[in-house]
């Protein structure tokens, strides 16, 4: 809900149009930052995300400005592959879907 209205809000500001229905220039004060000056133009580095649990995964993505899309798979699970390759630059918000592997056992050590 929020980000919808950050995007919102975001849209106003690329049409000129900021708080009150006045223009961008006319509510801000000359040298404070608007939000057409402040990173409505963001981009997101897709993280590398296997390996991590789903927790560590959102918390990764959410660091890159993306967010975590449809999680497929066993919970408990370990990502095994992810919708967006790492390292590709998407808009900043796109989700990342990721499947889970099964949850493996810790293997035990042979008694010497």
């Amino acid at each position: 809900m929020i980000r919808s209205l950050l995007r919102l809000f975001a849209s106003l500001a690329v049409l000129g149009i900021a708080s009150c229905g006045k223009p961008a220039s006319e509510s801000a004060p000359a040298g404070s930052a608007t939000p057409a000056a402040v990173g409505v133009d963001k981009r997101c580095k897709v993280p590398n995300l296997k390996g991590l649990t789903r927790t560590g995964a959102r918390k990764r993505l959410a660091g890159a400005g993306c967010a975590i899309g449809k999680v497929r798979g066993r919970s408990g699970g370990r990502v095994k592959s992810q919708t967006k390759k790492a390292g590709t630059n998407v808009a900043a918000g796109t989700k990342v879907g990721i499947t889970l592997a099964k949850k493996t056992k810790a293997k035990k050590r042979a008694k010497r």
